[in-house]
């Protein structure tokens, strides 16, 4: 999850401390070593992380602060 938040964050060239609040649902383990894909939505409001194969492990929203 905090892999998903520092890339929702937008990294180190955005402002610091921008997301309010983070909702997160975890569906699966990821039995480790695996390897995964982080995505999000063009705005960066919402997130995924799927294996592979196409299964969802996390997903996620943030609001931002104005």
């Amino acid at each position: 999850m905090a892999r998903c938040l520092a890339e929702a964050d937008g990294g180190p060239d955005e402002r610091a401390g921008e997301l309010r609040t983070v909702r997160a649902e975890f569906r699966a383990p990821v039995l480790l070593p695996a390897t995964v894909t982080y995505a999000a939505d063009p705005a960066g409001n919402a997130f995924a992380l799927r294996s592979g194969r196409g299964r969802v492990h996390l997903t996620g929203t943030v609001t931002r602060a104005l």
